[in-house]
């Protein structure tokens, strides 16, 4: 999620993160 989160809907802010997160943690 970038300086453009208007791009994406809620639901792909929700599989980025559930892909990104545990990535970083």
């Amino acid at each position: 999620i970038t300086l453009v989160p208007y791009r994406f809907n809620m639901e792909q802010i929700e599989q980025i993160a559930e892909e990104i997160i545990p990535q970083i943690g």
